[in-house]
């Protein structure tokens, strides 16, 4: 379990073991005297526990993300997409000013659906790829930099998936790749030997990378 949430990162998934870790307890304590007592106990702190864990995480959303922003400031995410309708929308990075980064959303949706070359797009915004509706020949799910969707240059995998992502780029004759912010060309520079990207930036945060010139 231990293992399990350093690999993942999934900050909830601690809560879950708690009934599990009631249940050894409870499992445990029959071997005293006084289970009763100690049963009685246990109930109540398992429903405590979890009413809190429900409050907190179910109702408040309250991820360390969002640890010191006011979710009351939240846009509807329908002024994004129409796929997000019903969904409240507040990001950390935009905590000052939500509305310039809806803006720029919209702005790089946009530039990418008029985009129909081949191209990987390496975003945190996951929903975006369906919004655009193209083919997008992405070797990962999703980027982040902490070593879970990827192996970093200090795992023992780090070179097969180097290696699995030049093959992918070649396979697929990708010539453009698009970061968006706060994802930038770290996520995939290691897989060349030089500096041969050519970067330009469409907006304030999306990025086109020309990788024609690195194979």
């Amino acid at each position: 379990m231990i293992i399990h949430q350093i690999l993942t990162k999934n900050q909830n998934f601690i809560f879950f073991l708690i009934p599990l870790i009631l249940g050894l307890s409870h499992y445990e304590l029959q071997k005293k005297k006084n289970i009763l007592i100690f049963s009685i106990f246990l109930i109540f702190l398992s429903s405590l526990t979890t009413f809190k864990y429900h409050l907190r995480f179910n109702v408040d959303r309250k991820f360390m993300e969002l640890e010191k922003i006011s979710i009351d400031n939240y846009k509807n995410a329908e002024l994004i997409s129409d796929k997000l309708k019903g969904l409240k929308w507040v990001n950390s990075q935009f905590k000052e000013d939500p509305d310039k980064e809806i803006q720029q959303i919209n702005l790089s949706i946009n530039y990418l659906k008029n985009f129909e070359k081949r191209k990987i797009i390496l975003t945190e915004y996951q929903f975006l790829l369906s919004e655009i509706n193209h083919n997008i020949y992405s070797p990962s799910r999703w980027y982040t930099d902490d070593g879970v969707s990827y192996p970093l240059q200090d795992n023992i995998y780090f070179n097969e998936y180097k290696k699995f992502f030049k093959k992918k780029l070649i396979k697929n004759k990708i010539k453009i790749i698009y970061t968006i912010e706060p994802i930038n060309k770290k996520s995939f520079d290691f897989i060349f030997e030089s500096e041969c990207i050519k970067s330009n930036k469409i907006n304030e945060i999306l990025i086109e990378h020309d990788i024609e010139e690195c194979f």
